[in-house]
């Protein structure tokens, strides 16, 4: 009678042990629904409790990158659990990229606003075309 007390015991364990790992799975895979990029170790065929892991097995760098950028903490996690590393972050690297975004980001906003009052000059004159204006000596022009 222990023995089959035991074997119920052991068989309800290993089934929650599964089934908080597929509730971790899923948890993961949300994470990674909201990361670009991701979308092609997503669509892999995966098992009950399984993540979807970019180190493990046939590497996909492009989802290995994008989560590396967008979410350091879980890319460390996922490596770890496929037995790799991810290479450390290289801060100087990092400070360059956000200056030239910031200059990008700069450039943008300079050209909108000379395209916005290109588009004012532009209208005043087709205005001044077709309604006329006075010139620098006072005369109405038309």
């Amino acid at each position: 009678m222990t023995q089959h007390i035991d074997l119920d015991l052991r068989i309800d364990q290993e089934h929650a042990a599964l089934e908080r790992a597929e509730q971790d799975a899923l948890r993961i895979i949300e994470r990674l629904k909201a990361i670009p990029g991701t979308e092609g170790i997503l669509k892999r065929k995966r098992g009950y409790g399984e993540i979807p892991n970019p180190w493990r097995g046939e590497p996909n760098i492009t989802a290995q990158a994008s989560i590396t950028r967008a979410d350091r903490t879980l890319a460390a996690w996922l490596a770890a659990q496929a037995g790799k590393t991810i290479a450390a972050p290289n801060y100087e690297q990092e400070r360059e990229i956000e200056r030239w975004n910031e200059s990008a980001r700069r450039m943008e906003s300079k050209v909108a606003e000379m395209q916005a009052a290109s588009a004012a000059r532009r209208a005043a004159n087709e205005q001044r075309r077709s309604r006329g204006w006075v010139n620098r000596e006072g005369q109405w022009v038309i």
